[in-house]
């Protein structure tokens, strides 16, 4: 069973669509609770809450609490612009700021870093 599924089976069709649509292409760390800080909780449900909504969240925290998920964007990303890539990484943007501003995945970053990398290290030989 693939992680979509997974994610689909636990949270259904409807939520996983609108999870892919607010942190596709990007992972998520799910806290242990739903817990406050106050009552010994921590502060990752109310971040998680506020990204992608109380029900969802708490959603995610009773599947899959203390982990992190991947969350597929549901379709192929389009592959970006590496200057764009290049010009973010220069300012020390993360690969998920980057991913979420250019509408693709965190791994499609990385894979855009990787290509402007050999493309330096062919050309300095």
């Amino acid at each position: 069973m693939n992680r979509t599924s997974v994610l689909s089976d636990r949270l259904g069709a409807e939520q996983l669509a609108k999870l892919s649509t607010i942190a596709g292409g990007t992972r998520l760390h799910v806290p242990s609770s739903t817990l406050p800080p106050a009552t010994g909780g921590t502060d990752g449900f109310a971040r998680l809450s506020a990204f992608v909504g109380k029900d969802l969240a708490t959603l995610l925290v009773l599947h899959f609490a203390d982990s992190r998920i991947y969350v597929p964007r549901g379709k192929r990303s389009a592959q970006v612009d590496p200057r764009k890539v290049a010009k973010l990484d220069a300012k020390g943007w993360s690969a998920t700021r980057i991913a979420r501003k250019l509408g693709c995945s965190n791994r499609t970053i990385h894979a855009a870093r990787s290509r402007t990398k050999r493309k330096e290290t062919t050309c300095k030989e």
